[in-house]
């Protein structure tokens, strides 16, 4: 079983936080134009709570989603944890014209130590750029399920 990114993408924020899926097609379009643009600095980030999870999902899903599609997850994670007191952009290895995952790109089925690391790392970098513990967890245990094709 496959499905395209943007479609696994969906899922998992669809799932927790079903506020933004209305918002999915605008927001992507941002983090793929430019990925250090929709992350804010941390000085910036609104803090823990809904509100602040729900303006962060997608930009964190599109882009542990990525690195599982290009096969570079752990250096997605790792980039991100070194350079939190900064602002995402070319620090981060992902070059606009590098660009995410092209919406349509098909994403199998994986294993499950391969679907829990994208889990692992969608919990941290969820965590990292503020969004509180219990909505993390959430979104580590979405991302999992729907990398594996258990959901």
């Amino acid at each position: 079983m496959t499905r395209t990114f943007d479609e696994l993408a969906r899922a998992v924020i669809a799932e927790v936080a079903p506020e933004e899926a209305a918002f999915y097609a605008v927001i992507s379009a941002a983090v793929r134009r430019d990925p250090g643009r929709v992350f804010p600095a941390r000085d910036d980030l609104p803090g823990p709570g809904p509100a602040g999870a729900a303006a962060l999902v997608t930009p964190i899903v599109i882009t542990v989603l990525g690195g599982v599609v290009s096969g570079h997850l752990t250096g997605v994670a790792g980039q991100h944890t070194r350079r939190l007191s900064g602002r995402l952009g070319n620090r981060s290895g992902h070059r606009p014209e590098d660009g995410i995952a092209t919406p349509a790109i098909e994403v199998p089925v994986l294993d499950h130590a391969t679907a829990e690391e994208a889990g692992r790392a969608v919990e941290r970098m969820a965590l990292d750029m503020g969004i509180e513990p219990g909505a993390a967890l959430r979104l580590r245990q979405a991302m999992h399920g729907h990398l594996s094709g258990q959901r």
